[in-house]
């Protein structure tokens, strides 16, 4: 999960460019594919995709306050 999550985080900076709303809608297409891809049930697939998108924004976050601090 840590591996995916990592990758996920990666892909949502590629994107950090664009305005939140759309970046919200990639992070959640991403989180989709991956929720796909470890094959999550049908009813757990909105927590995982919840939980994804809150993963990547907080990563996001900290790696913006890592940036500034060393600045």
């Amino acid at each position: 999960m840590k591996k995916i999550i990592t990758i996920l985080s990666v892909l949502a900076l590629l994107f950090s460019s664009h305005v939140y709303a759309e970046q919200d809608k990639e992070s959640i297409e991403v989180c989709k594919e991956a929720a796909e891809s470890e094959e999550i049930s049908s009813d757990k697939m909105k927590e995982y995709i919840n939980k994804c998108v809150e993963d990547i924004a907080a990563d996001e976050t900290r790696e913006k306050m890592e940036s500034q601090q060393g600045s």
